[in-house]
């Protein structure tokens, strides 16, 4: 998938869809991002992405370990909080202020995806010299 658009959509306090924000232009690594909205909460607009591996599949070994040694303070210097998710493959919701206009968000935006790929990349790593 690598390029992609996307419209980030704003939730009401009830978790239904109000209305268009933005569309966002990412230019490499969507693949890892499997769904993101906005939502208001205590008077703040907070961009919420769901991060996955791209549609690799992983072993119950690989899947804890992923969890294990996923470090979501990677996120921090963006201001942007992380948390697992239970799925069938290991994902992340990475929550993080919705500001700056259109390019900004495309920015961190990018920067997340780019930490995500490379904190991935270094875990398998990891696993394939452990279970060998």
């Amino acid at each position: 998938m690598g390029e992609a658009s996307i419209i980030i959509m704003l939730k009401d306090s009830e978790g239904v869809f109000e209305r268009e924000l933005a569309t966002l232009h990412l230019a490499a690594d969507a693949e890892y991002l499997e769904r993101a909205y906005a939502q208001e909460e205590d008077g703040r607009v907070e961009l919420r992405v769901t991060l996955s591996t791209a549609g690799r599949e992983v072993s119950d070994e690989a899947y804890n370990a992923s969890l294990d040694y996923y470090d979501a303070e990677i996120f921090a210097p963006l201001g942007a909080k992380a948390r697992e998710l239970e799925d069938y493959n290991p994902s992340w919701e990475v929550a993080l202020p919705y500001c700056g206009g259109v390019p900004e968000m495309e920015r961190r935006l990018a920067r997340i995806l780019a930490l995500h790929k490379a904190e991935l990349k270094s875990i398998f790593q990891i696993m394939e010299e452990e279970y060998k």
